[in-house]
């Protein structure tokens, strides 16, 4: 907090009144984002697609949007400065962030609102992480969880962890037909 004196001439030529003004730093959290081909490749449509989970990050910190293309436009040093998260938009998007992989901060945090297939991108790419031996942690569930995870970053291990209130607990899983190329994990 920062503490300002003010002299005021009210009743007393000497009246002083010591105002706190409670400064708060809203964290840097850099986004760098992953989206299909198939989306347009600019920041605004990447915030408009995702408006919920941008409304609720922008009011918890201060966001920076990266997206995948740009990143050799950028000196590391200004999407590393802060938390920085792999935004992972939409499926299709393993074998982008398996060309960047050498690159990018470790360890690997995965960020996905499921829209678009990105939670099932997400996955195999977390899959994929840990056969090279990296730490993964994917964050994904409420607007309220996700601001949660993200705030908790510097405080928490590294692991995988996946917030989507048990909807999977007690389910059956299988498979049908063969694996498509972009599952660099499942192949």
């Amino acid at each position: 907090s920062t503490i300002l004196k003010y002299n005021l001439a009210l009743s007393s030529p000497c009246t002083i009144f010591v105002v706190k003004l409670m400064y708060v730093a809203m964290t840097r959290l850099n986004l760098i984002t992953f989206a299909s081909a198939f989306q347009k490749q600019e920041e605004v449509a990447v915030r408009q697609t995702h408006a919920e989970l941008f409304a609720a990050l922008d009011a918890s910190f201060d966001v920076h949007v990266y997206l995948h293309g740009t990143l050799d436009q950028v000196p590391p040093a200004e999407w590393l400065t802060g938390t920085t998260v792999l935004f992972i938009a939409t499926g299709g998007t393993e074998g982008l962030v398996v060309e960047r992989y050498a690159q990018l901060p470790k360890p690997i945090v995965l960020l996905t609102d499921g829209k678009a297939n990105s939670l099932a991108a997400s996955l195999e790419l977390a899959c994929w992480i840990r056969l090279q031996g990296d730490s993964c942690r994917i964050i994904h569930g409420s607007m309220e969880q996700v601001v949660d995870c993200l705030s908790g970053l510097s405080d928490s291990a590294p692991s995988t962890s996946l917030h989507g209130g048990g909807l999977m607990c007690g389910q059956r899983i299988g498979v049908l037909g063969e694996p498509s190329d972009w599952l660099v994990a499942s192949g």
